[in-house]
């Protein structure tokens, strides 16, 4: 049988198991024959207030075998474990769907759960052996499994999942401190001067005009300039200041080494090629860094198939070059005196308004996502554990319903409802894909990796904004949708599953709330 996340895999067994348990007290204890006294005792009653006479006794004779018959039913097929419905006789799978990322993920299973659930101090060593499950409400689970995975393999996701590799992106780091002293160097023995030439210069060189003219107006203002590198005099024509590693040492390039000294083990080479060469290059040892933990190089080109590797390379050393922000440092006073002696609130009331104002929506944007992370972890946490709730007290609720028919019906519809909120969730999970997509067009190009690598404008910022706030929408507005459309035929199951699902989305939000403001405050401590 599918399931439809990791922690169900778990929270199923379990919810079977302790409903099993309840279910042996309540037999034990002979409670579970008193709804069978009291529907006797109950329609007696009323038949007796009817009158003695034929059709007070008829009638009550129909309602008794109505109402035993039934509860006979219900009594054997919702409450009773069966053996041959077991749990433990069954495969439960959890299959991820497949997306740009990962096209043919680990199918889990209980045993082999591709998770940290499975570890010996979580469920690893006390799943449970026997789960019996009644006959119906194994019906029940089962189709409500095989609609869930039919809707979403007729949907075709082709899923990029965009939003994992922003979090991988986000967390990514640069944490070589030798890495890191390269970055400032190259900073500024080779970007500071390159970038002075340039504009002592007035005017572009014809092959800078023609990079410029390729890679955008913004070119010229990162350490990795195309124009820089195409310019005859700027990076090709600036060489580092001391030995860089990696690079050996060599007497036509390096010749002003003093000829009587022994050879060198390292090289002094051009800015050009401290950025470029393959492997020790700048760019790759930066690429190779942040990519080094999460593999996110290897699923970058999984996503963007139509950038080639050395527009990918430079988007990816954008992001590490942000990461790191290096100052320029020369070599007299160790610090150009505009940056570290500042305090943050200091070079904020020095911006230009415009900068200013795109730091308070980068705030703002940090917010919608601080809020919406916990939201999303809440729900899709709460959805496995409100189902062990429902599996766990069935025993119970059929006892003191009585073994009524209403309460197959209903159950099945509350489970049915519970185990189909993975599929909205799917669409919202698709179409938050589809809509990054839309508000970052650009395949071909890298204007989408700018949502990746954390793009800083503030446009990108404002859309940010936007994509949070719809994807939040959508994880709390589709389920609560299908709850209202549901009460417009009259199944009104949703009262306290909307109870249980509000409270959830209620302690996302404020738990997302929480930790934004504990952020602000440990940044205006900063200041």
């Amino acid at each position: 049988m599918g399931l439809d996340s990791y922690l169900e895999l778990y929270t199923t067994l379990y919810g079977w198991f302790f409903s099993g348990i309840i279910w042996s007290v309540l037999s034990a204890t002979g409670i579970i024959f008193l709804p069978f006294l009291v529907t006797l005792i109950q329609v007696w009653r009323e038949g007796h207030e009817m009158g003695e006479d034929s059709d007070g006794v008829a009638w009550m004779i129909r309602r008794m075998e109505v109402e035993l018959i039934s509860a006979v039913v219900v009594f054997g097929l919702c409450l009773v474990p069966s053996n041959i419905t077991s749990l433990s006789h069954l495969s439960l799978y959890y299959q991820p769907p497949a997306t740009s990322i990962n096209p043919t993920p680990t199918t889990a299973t209980v045993t082999n759960s591709d998770s940290s659930y499975a570890d010996a101090d979580a469920f690893g060593n006390s799943v449970p052996s026997n789960a019996a499950v009644p006959p119906w409400w194994y019906t029940v689970m089962g189709l409500s499994s095989g609609i869930n995975a039919a809707v979403r393999a007729g949907i075709q996701a082709d899923i990029r999942d965009f939003r994992q590799l922003e979090d991988l992106a986000r967390i990514a780091t640069i944490q070589d401190p030798q890495l890191r002293l390269q970055i400032q160097r190259f900073y500024s023995e080779c970007f500071v001067p390159a970038r002075s030439r340039y504009l002592r210069a007035g005017s572009p060189s014809a092959q800078a005009a023609a990079e410029i003219a390729t890679y955008g107006e913004a070119d010229p203002d990162w350490i990795g300039s195309h124009a820089f590198q195409s310019d005859p005099m700027l990076y090709p024509d600036i060489y580092a200041t001391s030995d860089v590693p990696g690079f050996v040492f060599n007497s036509n390039r390096d010749a002003d080494a003093d000829p009587q000294a022994a050879a060198p083990a390292l090289g002094r080479p051009s800015c050009v090629d401290w950025w470029t060469a393959q492997n020790v290059g700048l760019r790759d040892l930066m690429v190779s860094s942040v990519s080094t933990s999460n593999s996110l190089w290897t699923k970058v080109k999984a996503v963007f198939t139509a950038l080639s590797d050395a527009e990918l390379k430079d988007q990816l050393a954008k992001m590490a070059y942000d990461k790191t922000a290096p100052s320029y440092v020369d070599s007299e006073s160790g610090s150009n005196g505009i940056g570290n002696e500042q305090s943050t609130f200091s070079s904020l009331m020095h911006m230009p308004a415009n900068l200013a104002g795109a730091a308070g929506l980068g705030w703002e944007a940090f917010k919608a996502s601080a809020s919406m992370k916990p939201l999303i972890y809440f729900m899709t946490m709460a959805q496995p554990l409100i189902l062990m709730g429902i599996y766990m007290f069935m025993p119970m609720i059929l006892v003191f319903g009585r073994y009524h028919l209403s309460i197959m019906l209903l159950g099945a519809l509350a489970i049915f409802t519970v185990k189909f909120w993975t599929v909205m969730w799917f669409v919202a999970r698709w179409m938050d894909d589809h809509l990054i997509a839309a508000m970052f067009p650009g395949m071909n190009g890298a204007a989408l990796m700018q949502f990746i690598t954390d793009g800083s404008s503030t446009e990108n910022i404002s859309k940010r904004i936007v994509l949070n706030i719809l994807l939040m929408f959508m994880y709390i507005g589709l389920p609560m949708l299908f709850s209202g459309m549901m009460a417009w035929i009259g199944v009104h199951i949703g009262h306290g599953i909307q109870k249980m699902y509000s409270d959830a989305v209620n302690s996302g939000v404020s738990s997302g709330a929480t930790g934004a403001g504990m952020a602000g405050k440990l940044a205006g401590k900063g200041r």
